[in-house]
C-alpha cells in the first residue's frame, strides 16, 4: 500500500512539473507573438536550464535573441549546436552570419566555407551565403561563392546576373559583360534585362566608356539585333560621340530592315 502511494505521488509530481514546463513554454510563445521579447527571454532561459536539450525551447530562445539583436547569446547557442552537429551546413551558415555581424570576417569565411563544402550543390544555401556577403560588402567573397558553385554545375550561365550585379557595384563593366554574354547565350530573347541594367546607370565619363566597351564585348560575343546598336548609340551620345552614335543607329536600322 505504501509503495503504491509513493508511486502515485511521484506520478503526480512529474505531471505537475511537466505541466508547469509546458504552460511556461506556451506563455513564452504568447509573449513572442506580442513582441514582448524580454518577458519571453526570462521564461525561456529558465526553461533552457531545466531542459537544455529541448529543441523547441532552444529555437524559441534563438528567435528571441535574433529579435533583440543579442548576437553574443545567439552565437553561444549556435556554437553549442555545432559541437553537437558539426556536419550540419545550415548551422555553419548561421554561425557565419553571426560572425559577419560581429566583424569577425576570418571566422565567418571559415564557417561559410565549411557549410558549402558539406553541401556544395545546395543552391539555396549558396544564395544564403552570397546574400550575406553582399549585404556586408564582401563582394569578392560573394563572387567566389557563386563562381565556385557554377563550376560544379553543368550550366555555364548559372548565377550570371547575380555575379554581374556585383561587378556593376564595383564599376567593372567589362567583367559584367562577360556574365551578360553567358546569360544571353542561354537566353537570347532577354536582352531587355541587360539593356535596362545599363540604361539605369548614372555614369560619369569613365563609366560610360566602360559601358561602351562592355557593349562592344557583347557584340563580339555574338549578341545581335538592333537593340544592342541602339543601346550603344545612347551611350555614345552621352559621351558626345555623335558620329559614332550615328553609325550605330544606321547599323540598327539595317538590322531592323533585315527582320
Amino acid at each position: 500500500m505504501k509503495i503504491t502511494s509513493v508511486i502515485i505521488l511521484i506520478l503526480l509530481l512529474t505531471t505537475c512539473l511537466f505541466g508547469d514546463y509546458a504552460r511556461n513554454l506556451e506563455l513564452a510563445q504568447r509573449y513572442i507573438a506580442l513582441d514582448k521579447y524580454d518577458d519571453a527571454r526570462v521564461i525561456l532561459e529558465k526553461l533552457a536550464e531545466e531542459k537544455p536539450d529541448d529543441a523547441r525551447a532552444q529555437n524559441m530562445l534563438k528567435q528571441v535573441y535574433r529579435a533583440t539583436k543579442d548576437s553574443k547569446a545567439l552565437l553561444a547557442i549556435i556554437e553549442k549546436e555545432l559541437a553537437q552537429n558539426p556536419k550540419d551546413p545550415e548551422i555553419w551558415a548561421d554561425a557565419g552570419q553571426l560572425y559577419l555581424s560581429q566583424g569577425e570576417a576570418k571566422k565567418a569565411i571559415e564557417a561559410y566555407d565549411k557549410a558549402l563544402k558539406l553541401d556544395p550543390q545546395n543552391y539555396g544555401l549558396v544564395m544564403k551565403v552570397f546574400l550575406a556577403y553582399r549585404a556586408w560588402g564582401y563582394y569578392d567573397e560573394a563572387i567566389s561563392v557563386l563562381t565556385t558553385a557554377r563550376k560544379g554545375s553543368d550550366d555555364p550561365a548559372l548565377f550570371a546576373m547575380e555575379i554581374a550585379s556585383l561587378h556593376e557595384i564595383g564599376g567593372d563593366w567589362e567583367s559584367a559583360a562577360d556574365e551578360y554574354g553567358r546569360y544571353l547565350n542561354k537566353y537570347p530573347d532577354r536582352f531587355r534585362e541587360v539593356e535596362d541594367r545599363m540604361n539605369e546607370v548614372s555614369a560619369d565619363t569613365t563609366q560610360l566608356a566602360a559601358l561602351e566597351k562592355a557593349v562592344e564585348k557583347l557584340q563580339e560575343a555574338g549578341v545581335q539585333g538592333d537593340r544592342i546598336d541602339r543601346l550603344q548609340s545612347r551611350l555614345q551620345i552621352r559621351q558626345n560621340k555623335y558620329m559614332d552614335a550615328a553609325k550605330s543607329l544606321i547599323e540598327a536600322e539595317k538590322k531592323r530592315g533585315q527582320k
